[in-house]
């Protein structure tokens, strides 16, 4: 039987896998020719040194016959020198989809699985659909809006999950590739103590009864519609998370005291917006804020005395 110390051995990954798969914008119609192009955008606009450091070649590579000793072999009319080498991810989701309920519910579905996610042990929410804009292999229903990406990426990112890039990194737009590339976030899920986010608030929304034929009362609730998450880092910094998953803007808070902060201590965090780089001041005891429909907000904090 294999001890604690051998599997711990064999997950060499201290923190979450970065890099780029062929499936969701490509799916079977791979080529050496394209993993080569891939490889060398990857390098040369910066996402190799921004830690996306794999390159996986997901279906489609493979002969459909194995070679005379019972092995893999790769297809010779799309890869006619051969694959050095193949990389794998693992998963604990459906297949993600370009659309905002796709990767919402899959985000929502590890909300019970997030204390299980530690160095050398990460959920995988498959990969992202940042930036596909209703293209390629993944592309079913309405496609995301440029806020709907920023969140996917940052819910990705507070949940410590591998970050695969899906898009075809040569034409994503400018916004797509500075979001890709951002620092604050991409420090946030590569974080060495990777540790799981806090659920500090799930609420719901009330909304008029359409059909008021049929309606026992006027208002009805959406569950599940605004979440507050808070992700304590290294060197006593925290990330705090506001994501708005209904189709109108919401007023939100984070009560401090939620996070271990009580309204009793000489104490207060000081905020940094993770998208802009914006100073958002000291605050005490909660931070309020709003919030646009299918948007989030997200900032890097760190413990400041008060008095």
């Amino acid at each position: 039987m294999r001890t604690f110390e051998d599997m711990i051995f064999t997950m060499k990954a201290m923190t979450p896998p970065m890099g780029w798969n062929t499936w969701n914008t490509f799916g079977l119609d791979i080529s050496e020719e394209l993993i080569c192009s891939l490889a060398d955008t990857m390098e040369k606009d910066g996402y190799l040194a921004a830690g996306y450091e794999y390159l996986v070649i997901d279906d489609g590579w493979a002969e459909k016959e194995r070679d005379a000793d019972g092995k893999l072999q790769a297809d010779r009319k799309k890869f006619p020198r051969g694959i050095k080498a193949v990389a794998d991810s693992y998963r604990s989701t459906p297949d993600i989809f370009d659309n905002f309920r796709s990767f919402t519910e899959i985000f929502l579905s590890q909300l019970p699985h997030f204390s299980l996610s530690a160095s050398h042990c990460f959920n995988d929410l498959d990969m992202l659909t940042v930036g596909m804009n209703g293209s390629g292999n993944a592309a079913i229903g309405k496609s995301c809006s440029e806020e709907e990406y920023r969140m996917q990426f940052a819910m990705w990112c507070l949940a410590s999950s591998p970050l695969f890039i899906g898009a075809d990194i040569r034409s994503v737009s400018a916004e797509t590739k500075a979001l890709l590339l951002n620092k604050a976030l991409i420090a946030i899920n590569q974080d060495a103590e990777c540790r799981p986010p806090l659920l500090l608030s799930r609420r719901f929304v009330v909304v008029p009864v359409e059909n008021t034929a049929d309606a026992v009362r006027p208002l009805r609730e959406e569950k599940d519609k605004l979440f507050v998450f808070i992700k304590h880092l290294s060197d006593s910094a925290f990330a705090l998370a506001f994501f708005n998953l209904f189709e109108a803007d919401e007023e939100m808070t984070a009560m401090f005291e939620e996070a271990g902060l009580p309204e009793s201590a000489p104490f207060g965090f000081r905020m940094k917006d993770a998208f802009t780089g914006e100073e958002c001041g000291l605050h005490r005891e909660y931070f309020r804020t709003v919030v646009k429909a299918h948007e989030c907000r997200l900032f890097i904090c760190s413990i400041e005395a008060t008095k």
